[in-house]
């Protein structure tokens, strides 16, 4: 996942439905990812050992380059989830002063002249991300489905316990979401 998100940034276009995940997808992507991680993860395993931990393949997206822009055709409701979990992951680190945090913050941001360019470039979601990226209070009322259900399956993976669950693990599961976790990109031409 760390090839596929780092340092760049993905667009859809305007006929794209909307970010639809409900609770149950949610749910069933953390319950997935936490138990396949779990079955590998050893307490007093050094970081490094992340590295040899089996891979784990969430299917392929489907992306086309136009204008020097990428554009997922299929695949966005999994890369905005995993998006979220990282966003998620990220404040966890942050609050615990993890190292892991200098890790993730590329595959949800680059810096663009000191101001973050989000990897989920699309405009009107913008302000949703940055809030929950930031922590700061955003209202989704009178907004529309995507950043609504966004701002909705965030609050799920905060509630789902997976933070405190892993505990003193959380960051041997950032590592190995993001170098072990994979999706497989398929590039197109015609978008």
């Amino acid at each position: 996942m760390q090839k596929l998100l780092q340092s760049r940034s993905f667009s859809i276009d305007e006929y794209q439905r909307e970010y639809k995940w409900e609770k149950s997808n949610i749910d069933e992507l953390l319950i997935d990812l936490q138990l396949k991680f779990q079955s590998y993860y050893r307490a007093g395993d050094d970081t490094r050992m992340v590295s040899n931990y089996d891979e784990y393949f969430l299917g392929s997206i489907i992306v086309s380059s136009r204008n020097g822009r990428s554009y997922l055709i299929d695949g966005q409701q999994r890369v905005t989830s995993l998006s979220l979990l990282l966003i998620c992951l990220y404040r966890a680190s942050k609050e615990q002063n993890l190292q892991v945090l200098q890790t993730i913050a590329p595959l949800i941001f680059s810096d663009n002249f000191g101001e973050p360019k989000f990897n989920l470039d699309i405009a009107e979601r913008l302000p949703v991300i940055e809030a929950l990226f930031k922590g700061d209070p955003f209202n989704p009322d009178g907004k529309d489905e995507s950043i609504q259900t966004m701002h909705a399956r965030y609050r799920d993976i905060e509630q789902n316990d997976l933070i405190a669950d892993l505990g003193d693990s959380l960051p041997y599961f950032a590592y190995w979401l993001m170098t072990r976790v994979g999706l497989i990109e398929i590039a197109t031409d015609n978008g």
